[in-house]
């Protein structure tokens, strides 16, 4: 039996079949001359050098490549403040509410070199969401150190819907071919979202998969960036703890927008994070918020959260982290670690979570009431209850003539 071919690396080598269409085997081979292989004795007659990432195809066809092309541009733009630039933010983001928040992406195509056979784009997942947005071409004539809301490039493709999303993983979205136009260097993508609970993710680690039936182009090598390992260290970097503590204090609110149903009304109503008792025994609880009230200051010590009013006691839960599990106080050294808390100055809206879970959020039952006790709940359940979101910063009323989710001050 006669192989169409051979591609040596150091001591492997590669076998193609002459009649078969698959992927290659790789085989060790020193000596090369004869080789063992499928129970016959097969002589070996010809040498030439391919990609080993390609798919070797029979004599007279092309073979198939896959290149991964790494993210060369990415930012987003946000109507919370339309003339702010993003081009050094570690994510990128996708969000409806409170603010319209849309992310674009830019890759070099050059060693895409043959007829495209599939296309499919990497991100690694910062933060879950029910809907991560839809994927859409735009121009590429842009640079994010320019880019704001005011300015950015329309759609000029049919849009391709991302679906859920979950942190710690990444999500593949397959783009259509024709979204590749072989006349251009580069491609854009824009991403906007189709819902309030929005997405987040890393920049570090997107990229462009292209498969296309073609040669290797002269230059052009195959990107070692791996997605997911990428995303593993993005977010042990995230789950690291504050090392040092802060003297700031802060309240903790539990986060309302228009539309939200809570009890019956529509009416904006604010709770804050309070503790039970002299804060060092007890459950944590949500109270209406008074600015006034010294139980409902706390700071982020460590990863952990100490209350103002009682210093060296802290909110915990059991170490494994349960749903329905309840938030208790007790000493700082013996408490248990939080993840996701946003501290002040950053006004933006956060799911708080046990360290290391982020399938489970701090909430309260259903829609809340004054002086509700705190527990851990499946977040999508949170989700549904509009009580999934937190906001920090200081000042607030059970009710005021200022925004409702932006402190009065952050002192």
């Amino acid at each position: 039996m006669k192989f169409d071919c051979i591609v040596s690396v150091a001591s492997c080598t590669v076998l193609c079949s002459f009649f078969l269409d698959r992927r290659c085997t790789l085989v060790s081979a020193t000596n090369m001359e004869r080789i063992e292989f499928q129970n016959e004795i097969i002589k070996l007659d010809e040498e030439r050098p391919v990609s080993i990432h390609g798919n070797l195809r029979r004599r007279g066809q092309a073979e198939q490549v896959t290149v991964s092309l790494p993210l060369v541009d990415g930012t987003y733009v946000t109507t919370e403040d339309p003339e702010e630039k993003h081009d050094g933010s570690k994510k990128i983001y996708v969000d409806d509410s409170p603010f319209r928040s849309i992310s674009f992406l830019k890759f070099n195509t050059e060693c895409v070199n043959g007829i495209i056979q599939s296309i499919k784009l990497k991100l690694p997942v910062a933060d879950t969401s029910v809907n991560g947005g839809v994927v859409s071409k735009t121009r590429s004539d842009w640079v994010s150190s320019e880019l704001i809301y005011t300015n950015i490039p329309d759609a000029i493709s049919n849009r391709v819907s991302i679906g859920k999303v979950t942190k710690g993983t990444v999500v593949d979205i397959s783009i259509p071919k024709q979204f590749l136009d072989s006349s251009e260097n580069m491609v854009a993508f824009r991403i906007d979202p189709r819902h309030n609970d929005g997405a987040d993710y890393y920049k570090e680690g997107i990229v462009l998969e292209v498969t296309y039936s073609g040669p290797v182009k002269e230059g052009c090598t195959s990107h070692e960036m791996n997605p997911e390992i990428e995303l593993l260290s993005q977010i042990e970097q995230e789950m690291e703890p504050q090392s040092q503590s802060s003297d700031r204090y802060f309240m903790i609110k539990l986060y309302w927008e228009q539309g939200y149903y809570w009890q019956e009304t529509r009416s904006e109503r604010r709770f804050c994070v309070d503790c039970s008792g002299d804060c060092r025994s007890g459950r944590v609880k949500i109270r209406q918020c008074d600015y006034k009230r010294e139980k409902q200051f706390w700071r982020y010590n460590g990863g952990k959260l100490e209350s103002k009013v009682s210093p060296g006691y802290c909110m915990s839960y059991s170490g494994s982290a349960s749903r329905g599990e309840k938030i208790e106080l007790k000493e700082c050294e013996r408490a248990t670690k939080f993840q996701g808390i946003l501290t002040p100055p950053n006004q933006n809206r956060f799911k708080w979570h046990p360290l290391g879970n982020n399938q489970l959020c701090m909430t309260n039952p259903h829609h809340p009431r004054d002086n509700e006790e705190l527990r851990f709940n499946d977040c999508e359940t949170a989700y549904r209850d509009e009580t999934a979101f937190w906001v920090t910063g200081s000042g607030w009323t059970s009710l005021g003539g200022y925004p409702p989710n932006r402190p009065r001050n952050l002192s």
